[in-house]
């Protein structure tokens, strides 16, 4: 089974709380939902038992996403904040069970691609023992960052971590390469190969239409029929790996385009 939710509050529930964004979710016949700290933690403690006691109530799958400014290829003030970004995102969410906290991890500034990645896996490493939920490395959609899936494979395993599969990211990082159901099937079977059949069992995954550079550069979120990355090529795939997890909406259109993403995966038998 694959759930489906939003990147945050509902859109039609902007200002309210979480408990009106969870039953309007399960009204729609959503069943996820990602909690957005992208510009910090400021969840205090009540508020995040409180959510717990609301996910358990309506049945919705709880993630969360840390913020933004993470970079832990950065000076060692940089990554010493990012850390604890993480370890504080981490913390607060596993008050309300969040199944992970995705984590944008590094920018390569001057360094190589095998600078970097080691520099993520030492940063990683260093706070794991601090975070009692799993930290998913999210597939990123830009040159400048730390993000390719075979980069983002080797960091997971080498940290005991999740990945976090952004197929806009991913999309638009090799410039419009998701174009057949077997496209998709290379990337599910990569991630097989690299960390075993049980990562697919629980995969968390993004998806929205993207915009995207000529050199591989992502550039805005689309709306679903905007786009040129076929849904239902991504759900046979899915179906073909026998995948189970969650599936979070970054449409700019959340949980619109979330129910649309719900509606094909039920046809095929996913959700």
């Amino acid at each position: 089974m694959i759930r489906v939710g939003p990147a945050g509050i509902p859109l039609a529930m902007k200002g309210k709380g979480y408990r009106e964004a969870l039953e309007y979710c399960r009204k729609i016949g959503l069943d996820a939902l990602e909690v957005q700290y992208v510009r910090g933690v400021k969840m205090g403690r009540d508020v995040a038992l409180k959510l717990k006691d609301y996910s358990k109530e309506f049945d919705v799958k709880l993630s969360c996403h840390a913020p933004y400014f993470i970079n832990l290829c950065g000076d060692k003030t940089t990554i010493k904040k990012s850390q604890q970004r993480i370890i504080e995102t981490c913390e607060i969410g596993s008050l309300y069970n969040a199944e992970l906290a995705v984590v944008h991890p590094a920018y390569y500034g001057k360094l190589s691609r095998e600078e970097a990645n080691k520099m993520v896996i030492k940063a990683i490493n260093e706070i794991a023992d601090k975070c009692p939920i799993p930290i998913g490395i999210e597939t990123m959609g830009r040159q400048s960052q730390v993000g390719p899936v075979e980069d983002v494979l080797k960091i997971v395993r080498e940290t005991g971590q999740r990945i976090v599969v952004d197929w806009a990211h991913i999309h638009a990082r090799c410039a419009g390469c998701l174009k057949t159901k077997e496209d998709f099937t290379r990337i599910l079977s990569l991630i097989e190969d690299e960390l075993g059949s049980s990562a697919l069992k629980n995969l968390h995954q993004h998806f929205t239409q993207v915009q995207y550079s000529p050199s591989g550069d992502e550039k805005k979120h689309l709306v679903f029929e905007e786009g040129d990355l076929n849904f239902r090529f991504l759900a046979e795939a899915l179906k073909e790996y026998n995948v189970s997890g969650v599936i979070i909406s970054e449409s700019p259109i959340l949980e619109e385009d979330a129910v649309k993403f719900k509606k094909i995966l039920r046809e095929y038998g996913l959700s």
